[in-house]
C-alpha cells in the first residue's frame, strides 16, 4: 500500500479495521520518517493505523525468514 492509499482509506468512515488487515496481508513496508508521521497525523490517520505501519517491516522480514526456513508463503 502506498502512503496516499492510507490517507484515503483512513477519510472514510468505518475502514480502520479493514485497513489495519490489508497493511498485514499486503505486507507493505512504509519509510516512517517524521515528516511522513506529521503527514499522516495531518490528515487523520488513526495513532492505530501508524503504529502498524510502524511495525510491518518487522512482520515482513518474519514472513521472509519463515520463507526461507520453511519454504512456507
Amino acid at each position: 500500500m502506498t502512503l496516499a492509499e492510507i490517507v484515503q482509506f483512513s477519510k472514510q468512515a468505518g475502514t480502520e479495521e479493514i485497513l489495519l488487515q490489508q497493511i498485514e496481508l499486503t505486507d507493505s513496508v512504509f519509510q516512517m520518517t517524521t515528516q511522513t508521521l506529521l503527514f499522516l497525523l495531518e490528515q487523520g490517520v488513526s495513532t492505530r493505523v501508524i503504529r502498524a505501519m510502524q511495525e510491518s517491516p518487522f512482520s515482513a522480514r518474519e514472513k521472509s525468514a519463515r520463507i526461507r526456513a520453511y519454504g512456507e508463503r
